[in-house]
């Protein structure tokens, strides 16, 4: 099945980040509780982070070791902030991006 990766610059003044295990606790959530399947605790943090403004939020992967950015585009108040498509990579497994991502 092939699919599309877009490759974005993105220009945030106002980012929640709770990549780590403390900023995790501070928000109510926990490792584990970002690969619950039940994810109705990290999607209330979510919210409350686009209600408060923020233009995005960077958390934990629950499928991978990664991290992730959720951006709320509606939420971008700041001249200084953008979202941008700076490339785009078609692949259809993984082996084709190797080598490939910028």
């Amino acid at each position: 099945m092939p699919r599309v990766l877009c490759v974005l610059k993105v220009e945030l003044i106002r980012v929640l980040d709770i990549t780590s295990p403390d900023a995790l606790t501070k928000v109510g959530l926990s490792t584990e509780s970002i690969g619950d399947p039940n994810r109705a605790s990290c999607q209330a943090v979510g919210e409350a982070a686009y209600r408060l403004g923020f233009e995005g939020i960077l958390a934990p992967s629950a499928a991978s070791d990664g991290i992730n950015l959720a951006i709320y585009p509606l939420n971008l108040a700041s001249p200084l902030s953008s979202i941008a498509q700076a490339g785009a990579i078609s692949w259809a497994t993984i082996k084709d991006l190797r080598g490939n991502l910028p």
